[in-house]
């Protein structure tokens, strides 16, 4: 899944900076209204706003289509500009990311007097005046200081940068042995500086304490652990009551349990979908034993209260089903399409299209 960036903040303020820096070092491609205006002039072409902003959608929309992450060098400053970027990485299939920039307007003067020395220092005053008049601060946006240094703003902005290239989806095999260190890393990553960790634990009958368990084991040594978890019960609330609360930052972690149970709670109250939007948003999704079986595309089931050869559809986040705390499997097992057994501390992460497998793994069919 390719990733569109959309940046908003005064000039100045190092929206070009940080577009340069993910071109450079995290292979995007930077789209720059500011060239798209230069060329225009080149060719000696009359044009409006709107032309530049058709211009920036074509090259925005067939980028994206080829599955090339894109990051938009443009003020996106108002919430009809950062709409029609927002709708292009939905018609793409691309997950989106909003930054925004924040600098006092004193040093933004400073910085432009410099970098247009044919202005005055009125005329930018101004400039920057009408540009706060029009701005609306995106709600959901990763917010990057830049009242500082520019050793110091590279280091913000290479943060973030390492953040935006966090996995979609993450699934634990079982257990909490070192060798999914790889798995916690990536947890860590998503949740950012501020993020939550938004428990689902409904998979299970137990109780919320006993099914926080391998949770707790995984990243209990952490730094203020216990302050980031956020229990979400999906059978007293509704997939909206989710979506309200999770905010960029977060991670949606999927307990372990009842697999039958859960699957028929995510589908039949809608979850599924609503966990698909959130992740097109940015917000990584993980499940841990039962919750990484229903990230995968199909559930077998057996047990004496199932017809045999049972099968359900799974959210279908990853090409292929999963067998947590995998051994061995002694017949055949009744799946569509391809299966992967993960032993306890094992799993994988899904980036952008592409699956990492964590410790041992089988591809049983």
């Amino acid at each position: 899944m390719a990733r569109l960036v959309i940046l908003s903040g005064i000039p100045g303020s190092g929206k070009t900076t940080f577009a340069k820096l993910l071109e450079k070092d995290y292979s995007y491609r930077r789209v720059s209204t500011d060239e798209i205006k230069a060329k225009f002039r080149a060719e000696k072409r009359k044009f409006v706003l709107s032309d530049i902003h058709d211009e920036q959608h074509a090259q925005i929309r067939v980028l994206l289509s080829k599955h090339i992450s894109v990051v938009s060098d443009a003020n996106s400053d108002k919430d009809s500009y950062r709409e029609d970027l927002i709708s292009i990485a939905k018609e793409t299939c691309s997950k989106y990311f909003l930054v925004h920039f924040n600098i006092r307007t004193g040093l933004a003067t400073q910085r432009l007097e410099k970098r247009n020395p044919e202005k005055s220092k009125n005329e930018i005053k101004i400039l920057i005046k009408d540009m706060l008049k029009s701005m609306k601060k995106p709600e959901k946006a990763t917010i990057i200081d830049s009242n500082c240094g520019l050793s110091e703003f590279i280091e913000k902005c290479t943060t973030v940068a390492k953040w935006l290239q966090k996995p979609e989806f993450i699934g634990y095999g079982g257990g909490s042995q070192p060798e999914i260190k790889r798995l916690d890393e990536m947890v860590l990553l998503a949740l950012g500086k501020n993020g939550r960790i938004i428990f689902i634990p409904t998979a299970s009958e137990k109780s919320s304490r006993i099914a926080l368990k391998p949770l707790k084991d995984n990243f209990g040594l952490y730094p203020d652990f216990k302050n980031k978890i956020v229990i979400f019960d999906i059978l007293q609330n509704a997939p909206e009551e989710l979506r309200k609360i999770a905010k960029l930052g977060d991670v949606i972690y999927i307990g372990g349990g009842n697999t039958y149970r859960l699957n028929n709670i995510l589908h039949e109250k809608g979850f599924f979908e609503i966990l698909k939007t959130l992740s097109a948003e940015g917000i990584t999704v993980v499940g841990y034993s039962a919750g990484a079986v229903v990230l995968g595309e199909n559930i077998s089931l057996c047990g004496d209260e199932f017809e045999e050869n049972s099968i359900l559809r799974g959210g279908a986040f990853v090409p292929f089903s999963v067998i947590p705390h995998y051994v061995n499997v002694k017949k055949p097992l009744n799946f569509k399409g391809k299966v992967m057994g993960f032993p306890d501390g094992s799993g994988f992460i899904s980036r952008e299209g592409v699956i990492e497998f964590v410790g041992r793994y089988d591809v049983i069919k």
